[in-house]
Protein backbone atom coordinates (compact mmCIF):
# COMPACT_ATOMS: atom_id res chain seq x y z
CA UNK A 1 0.00 0.00 0.00
CA UNK A 2 1.17 3.30 -0.89
CA UNK A 3 1.19 5.84 1.54
CA UNK A 4 0.27 9.01 -0.28
CA UNK A 5 -3.11 11.05 0.53
CA UNK A 6 -5.35 10.79 -2.70
CA UNK A 7 -5.26 14.54 -3.39
CA UNK A 8 -1.23 14.09 -3.69
CA UNK A 9 -1.24 11.50 -5.95
CA UNK A 10 0.51 11.82 -9.06
CA UNK A 11 1.52 10.43 -12.64
CA UNK A 12 4.35 8.28 -10.63
CA UNK A 13 1.31 6.39 -8.62
CA UNK A 14 -1.25 6.17 -11.20
CA UNK A 15 1.80 4.32 -13.51
CA UNK A 16 2.53 2.22 -10.26
CA UNK A 17 -0.96 1.64 -9.50
CA UNK A 18 -1.90 -0.08 -13.32
CA UNK A 19 1.45 -1.98 -13.01
CA UNK A 20 0.49 -3.22 -9.48
CA UNK A 21 -2.76 -4.19 -11.06
CA UNK A 22 -1.21 -6.21 -14.03
CA UNK A 23 1.31 -8.02 -11.12
CA UNK A 24 -1.12 -8.69 -8.64
CA UNK A 25 -3.24 -11.92 -7.98
CA UNK A 26 -7.28 -10.99 -7.12
CA UNK A 27 -8.34 -10.92 -3.13
CA UNK A 28 -10.84 -13.94 -3.29
CA UNK A 29 -14.21 -13.06 -2.21
CA UNK A 30 -15.40 -16.20 -1.82
CA UNK A 31 -14.72 -19.80 -2.87
CA UNK A 32 -14.14 -20.80 -6.63
CA UNK A 33 -17.02 -22.21 -7.84
CA UNK A 34 -15.05 -24.55 -10.38
CA UNK A 35 -12.03 -26.18 -9.70
CA UNK A 36 -8.31 -23.88 -9.72
CA UNK A 37 -7.56 -26.51 -12.87
CA UNK A 38 -10.40 -24.73 -14.72
CA UNK A 39 -9.18 -21.69 -14.44
CA UNK A 40 -7.90 -19.95 -17.34
CA UNK A 41 -9.10 -22.55 -19.52
CA UNK A 42 -11.67 -22.41 -22.38
CA UNK A 43 -15.48 -23.67 -21.71
CA UNK A 44 -16.02 -26.03 -24.28
CA UNK A 45 -19.63 -25.96 -24.77
CA UNK A 46 -20.00 -22.43 -24.87
CA UNK A 47 -16.35 -21.31 -25.60
CA UNK A 48 -16.22 -18.62 -22.63
CA UNK A 49 -13.27 -18.86 -20.61
CA UNK A 50 -13.36 -19.56 -17.17
CA UNK A 51 -11.41 -17.13 -14.74
CA UNK A 52 -8.24 -16.91 -13.49
CA UNK A 53 -6.70 -15.16 -10.71
CA UNK A 54 -5.69 -11.89 -12.35
CA UNK A 55 -6.97 -8.80 -13.46
CA UNK A 56 -7.74 -8.58 -17.21
CA UNK A 57 -6.70 -6.07 -19.77
CA UNK A 58 -10.30 -4.48 -20.20
CA UNK A 59 -10.67 -4.37 -15.99
CA UNK A 60 -7.29 -2.41 -15.50
CA UNK A 61 -8.14 -0.22 -18.33
CA UNK A 62 -11.95 0.74 -16.84
CA UNK A 63 -10.28 1.28 -13.54
CA UNK A 64 -7.87 3.56 -15.24
CA UNK A 65 -10.99 5.43 -16.52
CA UNK A 66 -12.72 5.34 -13.32
CA UNK A 67 -9.87 6.85 -11.55
CA UNK A 68 -8.94 9.80 -13.77
CA UNK A 69 -13.13 10.78 -14.15
CA UNK A 70 -12.38 10.67 -10.35
CA UNK A 71 -9.68 13.18 -10.17
CA UNK A 72 -10.96 15.03 -13.04
CA UNK A 73 -13.88 16.22 -10.88
CA UNK A 74 -11.89 17.01 -7.81
CA UNK A 75 -10.10 18.91 -10.39
CA UNK A 76 -12.68 20.92 -11.55
CA UNK A 77 -14.42 21.96 -8.20
CA UNK A 78 -11.47 23.11 -7.22
CA UNK A 79 -10.79 21.05 -4.08
CA UNK A 80 -9.06 18.67 -5.07
CA UNK A 81 -5.16 18.14 -6.40
CA UNK A 82 -4.00 20.26 -9.38
CA UNK A 83 -2.62 17.32 -11.98
CA UNK A 84 -4.10 13.89 -12.47
CA UNK A 85 -2.44 10.66 -12.00
CA UNK A 86 -4.05 8.93 -14.92
CA UNK A 87 -3.03 11.17 -17.94
CA UNK A 88 -4.02 10.97 -21.40
CA UNK A 89 -1.43 9.55 -24.02
CA UNK A 90 1.01 11.89 -25.10
CA UNK A 91 0.68 12.66 -29.24
CA UNK A 92 2.74 13.30 -31.53
CA UNK A 93 1.04 15.01 -33.12
CA UNK A 94 -0.73 18.61 -31.63
CA UNK A 95 -4.03 18.91 -33.26
CA UNK A 96 -6.30 15.47 -33.84
CA UNK A 97 -7.14 14.27 -37.67
CA UNK A 98 -5.67 18.28 -38.34
CA UNK A 99 -4.19 16.83 -41.81
CA UNK A 100 -6.21 13.44 -42.28
CA UNK A 101 -6.03 11.54 -45.20
CA UNK A 102 -9.58 11.06 -45.86
CA UNK A 103 -8.56 7.34 -47.18
CA UNK A 104 -7.22 6.45 -43.52
CA UNK A 105 -9.18 5.47 -40.84
CA UNK A 106 -9.14 7.54 -37.96
CA UNK A 107 -7.15 6.80 -34.99
CA UNK A 108 -8.80 6.90 -31.65
CA UNK A 109 -7.43 10.43 -29.69
CA UNK A 110 -7.80 10.55 -26.21
CA UNK A 111 -5.99 7.11 -24.72
CA UNK A 112 -5.15 6.67 -21.21
CA UNK A 113 -1.38 6.73 -20.87
CA UNK A 114 -0.71 3.38 -18.64
CA UNK A 115 -3.60 1.54 -20.50
CA UNK A 116 -2.54 -2.35 -21.27
CA UNK A 117 -3.31 -3.49 -24.84
CA UNK A 118 -6.88 -5.35 -25.21
CA UNK A 119 -6.17 -8.63 -27.32
CA UNK A 120 -8.83 -9.23 -30.36
CA UNK A 121 -11.23 -11.74 -29.36
CA UNK A 122 -12.83 -14.11 -31.58
CA UNK A 123 -16.21 -14.40 -32.08
CA UNK A 124 -17.90 -17.50 -30.51
CA UNK A 125 -19.63 -19.58 -32.90
CA UNK A 126 -22.06 -23.30 -32.14
CA UNK A 127 -21.13 -26.13 -33.80
CA UNK A 128 -23.29 -27.98 -36.00
CA UNK A 129 -24.09 -30.47 -33.74
CA UNK A 130 -25.58 -28.43 -31.28
CA UNK A 131 -27.62 -26.55 -33.42
CA UNK A 132 -29.25 -30.12 -34.51
CA UNK A 133 -29.71 -30.25 -30.80
CA UNK A 134 -31.24 -26.75 -30.00
CA UNK A 135 -33.77 -27.24 -33.52
CA UNK A 136 -34.64 -30.77 -32.73
CA UNK A 137 -35.37 -29.94 -29.17
CA UNK A 138 -38.21 -27.52 -30.39
CA UNK A 139 -41.19 -28.51 -30.22
CA UNK A 140 -43.16 -27.17 -33.14
CA UNK A 141 -41.84 -25.92 -36.86
CA UNK A 142 -43.44 -22.17 -35.69
CA UNK A 143 -40.50 -22.12 -32.76
CA UNK A 144 -38.13 -23.08 -35.39
CA UNK A 145 -39.30 -20.53 -38.12
CA UNK A 146 -39.07 -17.62 -35.03
CA UNK A 147 -35.49 -19.35 -34.21
CA UNK A 148 -34.11 -19.59 -38.11
CA UNK A 149 -35.42 -15.98 -38.68
CA UNK A 150 -33.35 -14.27 -34.92
CA UNK A 151 -30.54 -16.44 -36.10
CA UNK A 152 -30.43 -15.47 -39.90
CA UNK A 153 -31.56 -12.01 -38.52
CA UNK A 154 -27.69 -11.58 -36.29
CA UNK A 155 -30.10 -10.46 -33.55
CA UNK A 156 -28.17 -10.53 -29.96
CA UNK A 157 -29.72 -12.55 -27.46
CA UNK A 158 -30.85 -9.15 -25.12
CA UNK A 159 -32.75 -7.70 -28.38
CA UNK A 160 -34.83 -11.50 -28.52
CA UNK A 161 -35.26 -11.60 -24.60
CA UNK A 162 -36.97 -8.09 -24.34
Amino acid sequence: MVDVPWNQATPAEGRDFALWLGATVKVPNAARTVSSAKAGTINPITKKPYLDDRYKPRTIRHSNAVIRSFYTFWIETGEGPLINPVPLARSERRRPHAHHNPLDPFRGEGRLRYNPKVPRRRPRQMSDERWNELFAALRSNRDRAIVALAISNGARASELLV
